[in-house]
């Protein structure tokens, strides 16, 4: 069961931005008193996950279901991007999207470390049952939450600042 659950939440994690975009977006517009368009776009993004379902269900099984909802998702908010753009010109500048960039660089390089720890870990090192099992992911997250600070220290990521501003607080 874990390992089919990790499977689901790997198509679904790909599209944590664009879940979280979403949500951005349609603020966006209802601030300016326009409920009409996000809703265009949701059911657009509704039909379109309906067909991404009905062919990757058959080839891919639940996991096509993550990845469906996903790509639906991702393009619910480019279609949101796209008709706020229109109206108030491009909102993702550069230092933004170089941002970005570095976080999800720190993420693959976090996620490629905990790969290697996960695949290297020995067997038998720590106890057996639901204790043992506590505490390796308690030792992976915090090898993975290392190598993401780590690579956002050395890639200047501004939040890394704002947050030791909040802590220091």
């Amino acid at each position: 069961d874990g390992h089919r659950a990790a499977q689901a939440l790997f198509y679904s994690g790909m599209g944590l931005l664009s879940f979280t975009w979403v949500k951005v977006g349609i603020q966006g517009f209802f601030a300016i008193q326009d409920t009409r368009s996000p809703v265009i776009v949701a059911t657009l993004s509704m039909l379109l996950n309906i067909v991404l379902n009905m062919a990757l269900v058959g080839p891919m099984g639940f996991q096509g279901l993550a990845l469906a909802t996903t790509l639906s998702f991702t393009a619910n908010f480019f279609g949101l991007y796209v008709l706020l753009s229109r109206r108030y010109g491009l909102l993702l500048s550069r230092t933004f999207l170089l941002g970005v960039g570095k976080v999800i660089l720190a993420t693959i390089v976090a996620g490629g470390a905990l790969v290697l720890v996960r695949n290297g870990f020995p067997d038998g090192l720590l106890p057996k049952g639901t204790v043992g099992e506590a505490l390796q992911l308690a030792m992976l997250l915090s090898v993975m939450g290392g190598v993401y600070g780590g690579c956002c220290l050395v890639l200047r990521v501004e939040d890394l600042a704002l947050l030791k501003k909040l802590l220091r607080r």
